[in-house]
């Protein structure tokens, strides 16, 4: 049986367009996760150009795939677009309840693309996860430790180890351990074809 990881960002558009294909993989194959980091520096000029040229990836995504996106994001004042603090909080799902990863993701995507809210924000990330761990303190305490920090960091470098510089990717690991790095947007069809 092929192994497959999913590589990709919770505040990545194509990400969130690749959410039904993904949601259609996990039906058949076990699928691990490793955070992407799209944005990790974050974005400090939160001026018309950068709204326009998000709003044309947005948008593009939409017509791509079909997934709705709620554009009353583009109405805040300031934003600094900063994708570590929601690449933190699945790694740290990852670590306490590793079979909740892809849904706690799901939510987080959800919370930013259809309801708006603030995935930089740190009680955001703690409110959402809190049906995904058997506590909310735990969460918080592991996802403030050195530790979750440094996995997060390794998850960043590690893809691109893999390769996975484009999200989402899909790494496609064989029985006999050869590595194959799917990268970019494809819908079910093709990427099956591809996984083989």
């Amino acid at each position: 049986m092929k192994e497959l990881i999913f590589v990709g960002d919770p505040m990545c558009s194509w990400c969130w367009g690749f959410e039904p294909v993904l949601e259609k993989l996990r039906k058949n194959y076990e699928i691990s996760f490793i955070a992407g980091g799209l944005r990790t520096q974050g974005q400090s000029v939160w001026d018309q150009n950068f709204k326009d040229e998000l709003l044309h990836h947005w948008r593009e995504v939409e017509k791509a795939t079909g997934q709705e996106f709620n554009e009353e994001f583009f109405k805040r004042k300031d934003f600094v677009y900063d994708t570590y603090p929601s690449c933190q909080a699945a790694v740290t799902i990852r670590e306490i309840s590793p079979e909740k990863t892809l849904d706690y993701f799901l939510a987080l995507q959800k919370a930013f693309y259809l309801e708006n809210r603030d995935l930089t924000d740190q009680g955001v990330l703690f409110e959402l996860a809190e049906s995904f761990c058997k506590s909310k303190d735990l969460f918080i305490n592991a996802f403030k430790s050195e530790t979750i920090i440094k996995k997060t960091k390794h998850d960043f470098q590690k893809a691109r180890t893999l390769g996975a510089n484009a999200f989402p990717s899909i790494v496609v690991i064989d029985e006999a351990g050869h590595l194959n790095t799917l990268r970019g947007y494809r819908d079910y069809e093709t990427l099956l074809k591809m996984i083989g």
